[in-house]
Parts: structure tokens; sequence; C-alpha cells
């Protein structure tokens, strides 16, 4: 997926409805026990939040049976927008000398989200309090699983 120069103009200023993927495989989809809430939360991160300036690792660019990244947010926007905001994470494998596995780790980007619009492109923000919400799956106790 091509990365895109953060833009404060490709946050959204409202958002219709949201709902979350558990980083767990396969992923369930959690929703907001309150759409209000939540989005009114959101949208004060996101008023908050200011483009990435400094350069970010390489995109995850290995093949996965299982995703391995960390939850992620989606929201559809009045427009009908489809955009999914996550912790800023990348890849490194590495081989276990005794065993000759190839080895997969997870690395974060401390602070910084990315905004995915229909997985045409990815730009990056920074965003501590998303950031923290997400990553620490701090959003469940205002979520309920479908």
């Amino acid at each position: 997926m091509p990365i895109k120069q953060a833009s404060l103009t490709d946050l959204p200023k409202s958002i219709q409805s949201i709902e979350i993927s558990d980083g767990t495989p396969p992923g369930r989809y959690w929703i907001p026990r309150s759409q209000k809430y939540v989005i009114s939360q959101v949208l004060a991160w996101l008023k908050m939040a200011a483009p990435d300036t400094e350069k970010t690792p390489p995109w995850p660019t290995l093949v996965m049976i299982d995703y391995l990244g960390p939850s992620q947010l989606y929201l559809t926007t009045p427009d009908n927008r489809r955009l999914s905001i996550y912790p800023a994470y990348y890849y490194t494998e590495s081989v276990d000398e005794q065993s000759g596995w190839t080895m997969v780790q997870v690395h974060y980007v401390p602070d910084i989200v990315v905004l995915d619009e229909n997985e045409k492109y990815a730009s990056y923000f920074k965003s501590e309090q998303l950031y923290g919400w997400l990553k620490e799956n701090q959003w469940k106790a205002e979520f309920t699983a479908e």
C-alpha cells in the first residue's frame, strides 16, 4: 500500500459509525455501547492529531497467515468513506540459530497511528491518546463484541 504524505484534510471531521476489529486471529468485531460518546471521544483525539513528519518504518511486507498487528478502528464517514486507524507497526524477521525457524517480531512506533482509506493509501499521524487507547486495548471498556 502506498504511503501518502499526511495532511490534516485527510482526517474526518465527522463520523457516522465506528467499530473495532481486535488484534487477535481471526479478529472479532466490536461495537461501542454508546456510538455518540465514542465518536465524540475519537473526533476530539483526531482534532488534536498532527501529521507525522518523522521517517516512518517500512510498511509490513511479510505475507502472514494470521494477522499479527494491533486492534483496528474502523470509521464510516457521512459521505461513506471507509477509514481504518491503528497504531503504526512494522515487522522484523530473524532466524533462530537453534531451530532454524524464521521468527517474526512486531514493533510499534510510539504515539503514531496510521490512517488507511480503503487500503488505497496510508498516512501517519501523531496522537498519543488514540495510540494508547488502541494499543493498550483501553477501548474494550466501552465496546461489546458483535
